[in-house]
């Protein structure tokens, strides 16, 4: 059964998410099929039919916002994305994206894994714990609530499992993803370029592509 939040509602807190938008289009290709994990209101998916022309689906937790979606035409479904996705063939999509989504996740890595195997690529945003001005401002005060993103207190945060770019990475190694591409942030979501160890340091956010090691994607 769908485990909402009793206080989160993605559609609440657009502002970040349409910012990361451009960069999530970016490794969307053109007609592809395409799954938004935790939609909120499809702002995202409107996007990407304008600008793509994708076949849209979403799965989304609070109804008020999957009574949006519907309004506008989308085809979106009430589900708790750890409960996993066993009713979905392999590779049954061209891309999967998780927007800032992994980190309110219980079981990011077998989330991660279902979304290689149902997604032929997936697109993971995130915030990154190790940027350096996070970590600069817990150790100067050693309030946890610092490292946190999203600006709550340690105990009302969302966040439940923050991680950082070299932990997404070997968490990646580990379960046998590829990243193909990665576009680092900075606090301003501008983009740079640079190294993972630099990136661990510099960037706020982070975008990734990724694929199943040894797959061989169509588009």
């Amino acid at each position: 059964m769908p485990r909402p939040h009793p206080r989160f509602n993605r559609a609440d807190v657009p502002n970040t998410e349409r910012r990361l938008d451009p960069y999530i289009e970016a490794y969307v290709p053109h007609g592809a099929r395409v799954m938004d994990l935790g939609c909120g209101r499809g702002e995202l998916l409107e996007r990407l039919i304008a600008s793509r022309n994708i076949q849209a689906r979403g799965v989304e937790i609070h109804a008020d916002a999957i009574k949006t979606c519907i309004e506008k035409g989308l085809s979106v479904y009430q589900g708790d994305i750890d409960d996993g996705f066993e009713d979905f063939d392999d590779g049954v999509f061209d891309v999967v994206i998780l927007n800032l989504t992994v980190a309110m996740l219980h079981t990011p890595h077998t989330v991660l894994q279902e979304v290689v195997r149902i997604g032929q690529r997936a697109i993971v945003s995130f915030y990154n714990l190790g940027y350096l001005p996070r970590r600069q401002k817990f150790a100067a005060t050693g309030c946890v609530s610092e490292l946190h993103p999203d600006g709550d207190r340690w105990y009302e945060s969302l966040q439940i499992h923050p991680f950082s770019i070299i932990d997404f990475e070997r968490l990646c190694e580990r379960l046998g993803i590829t990243c193909e591409h990665a576009t680092w942030l900075d606090e301003q979501f501008r983009s740079f370029v640079a190294d993972s160890s630099q990136a661990q340091d510099r960037a706020s956010t982070a975008v990734y592509l990724l694929r199943r090691a040894g797959s061989v994607p169509s588009s």
